[in-house]
C-alpha cells in the first residue's frame, strides 16, 4: 500500500495558503470464500493539507480499513507542541496560530459544502458504491474534526504558555529588585531607618510569594495541558516532543523555587539582623531619655533645695 505521506501531492510553492482536502478509496471483498452478497468493507485514505503563507503548514492522512485498522498520521509546522522558551517566542507561535486559524475561518464555507457534497455523493450511487462513499464522507469529517480539535487545544497551550512565561519574567524582576532592597537594608539605607527599607523589602516579598504561586500553578497547567495533547497527535515523534516540552517547563519551574528559596533565606537572615538593629536603637532612645530625665529631676531637685535654703535665709534675718 502507498504510503500515506507520499500520497499527498506537495502544496505550490506560488500559493500563499490553500486548503486541500481528498479521498482515496477502494472496496474490498471479504476473505476466499465468502459469499458476494455478504457485507462489504472499505478502504478509505482521506487528507487534508494546509498551507498558510511560509510559516505554517498542516498535513493530516487518516487511513481506515473498517474492521481491520486505523492509522492517521500527522504532520504540523510548527510543531503542534512546540511552545517556544521565552515569552517573545510563544507570542510568536501564537500569531502564526491564530492567522492560521483565522485562514481556515476564510475557508470554512467551503469546507462544509465539500463535506456535505461527500455526504451526498453516497445517495447518488449504487448500493455497494453508496458504503465506499459513506465510509468517505465519515473519514473525511472525521480527520477535518480532529484537525480542528487539535487547532483548539494548541491554543489554549500557547496562551497558557505565555501566561507561565511572562510570570516567570516577572518573577526573575522581583527577585532583583527584593535582593537590592535587601542589601539596602543591611547596609542602613538612606534616611528614614533600616524600618522603612524593611517595609519596602516585606512588599516586594509578599508580591514575590504571589507570582511565585501564580507562575507554580500555571506551569503544572501547561504540563497537563502538553501531557493531555501529546496523544492526539499521531507525528511519531510525539513522545520527544511532549518530554521536551515538559522539561522546558519543568526547568523553568525549579529555576523560580530555587530563586525564591535563596530570597527566603537572605530576607529571614536580614529580618533577624534588623530586630537586632531596632532593639539596640530602641534601648538607645530609652538611654537617652533616661540620662535626660535624670537631668531634669537633678536639676529641679538642686532649684528646690537652693529656694528652701533661701527662704532659710530670709527667716533668719526678720528674727530680732
Amino acid at each position: 500500500m502507498e504510503d500515506a505521506q507520499t500520497a499527498i501531492r506537495p502544496v505550490p510553492a506560488e500559493r500563499k495558503h490553500q486548503i486541500r482536502m481528498s479521498n482515496g478509496h477502494q472496496q474490498n471483498g471479504l476473505p476466499n470464500g465468502t459469499a458476494a452478497d455478504q457485507d462489504l468493507t472499505t478502504t478509505t485514505l482521506s487528507t487534508i493539507a494546509v498551507r498558510a503563507g511560509d510559516q505554517a503548514s498542516i498535513v493530516v492522512a487518516l487511513l481506515k480499513s473498517v474492521g481491520y485498522l486505523e492509522l492517521r498520521v500527522d504532520e504540523m509546522r510548527p510543531g503542534l507542541l512546540q511552545i517556544g522558551e521565552t515569552s517573545s517566542e510563544v507570542m510568536n507561535l501564537l500569531d502564526i496560530h491564530d492567522d492560521l486559524l483565522r485562514r481556515l475561518k476564510d475557508k470554512e464555507d467551503q469546507v462544509t459544502a465539500l463535506l456535505i457534497r461527500t455526504e451526498n455523493l453516497s445517495s447518488e450511487k449504487e448500493p455497494k458504491e453508496a458504503i465506499v462513499y459513506g465510509d468517505m464522507a465519515v473519514c473525511l469529517r472525521e480527520a477535518w474534526r480532529g484537525l480542528q480539535k487539535q487547532l483548539m487545544l494548541r491554543g489554549y497551550l500557547l496562551k497558557e504558555t505565555l501566561t507561565f512565561f511572562r510570570l516567570a519574567e516577572r518573577h526573575q524582576k522581583l527577585v532583583e529588585q527584593t535582593s537590592q532592597a535587601l542589601k539596602l537594608t543591611e547596609n542602613g539605607g538612606i534616611g528614614g531607618g533600616a524600618s522603612r527599607l524593611s517595609g519596602k523589602a516585606d512588599s516586594l516579598i509578599n508580591e514575590l510569594i504571589d507570582t511565585t504561586v501564580q507562575a507554580m500553578d500555571v506551569g503544572s497547567s501547561v504540563i497537563s495541558q502538553i501531557r493531555a495533547l501529546g496523544p492526539i497527535s499521531d507525528n511519531p515523534e510525539r513522545d520527544q516532543e511532549m518530554l521536551n516540552s515538559c522539561v522546558l517547563i519543568e526547568h523553568n519551574m525549579l529555576r523560580i523555587a530555587a530563586e525564591w528559596e535563596r530570597v527566603e533565606a537572605l530576607w529571614k537572615q536580614e529580618r533577624s539582623k534588623v530586630a537586632v538593629r531596632s532593639t539596640a536603637d530602641e534601648l538607645l532612645i530609652i538611654e537617652q531619655w533616661l540620662t535626660h530625665a535624670e537631668r531634669r529631676v537633678k536639676a529641679v531637685n538642686e532649684t528646690g533645695f537652693r529656694m528652701l535654703l533661701n527662704e532659710g535665709n530670709v527667716s533668719s534675718g526678720r528674727r530680732p
